[in-house]
């Protein structure tokens, strides 16, 4: 994994996981409703912060700042 993927399993897991998210959020309004633990327990993380860290690590930004400016975007 190290060598062909250039990260770590843990590290390319987090990548799978929020990069899924990511397209559902802009996809699906209904999952933009979800609170933080449930979006969190169905990618398979085990508490809410270590959620937030990948979020925040892979995005720059926190889950709520996003997903405003995602409902911004797709109302204009």
């Amino acid at each position: 994994m190290n060598t062909y993927k250039e990260k770590n399993f843990t590290t390319y897991l987090n990548d799978l996981r929020i990069d899924y998210v990511l397209r559902r959020l802009v996809k699906d309004k209904k999952i933009r409703s979800y609170k933080l633990t449930a979006i969190a327990e169905e990618l398979g993380y085990n508490n809410v912060q270590a959620f937030s860290t990948a979020f925040k690590k892979k995005t720059g930004t926190t889950h709520s700042i996003y997903i405003k400016e995602i409902e911004k975007t797709t109302t204009h």
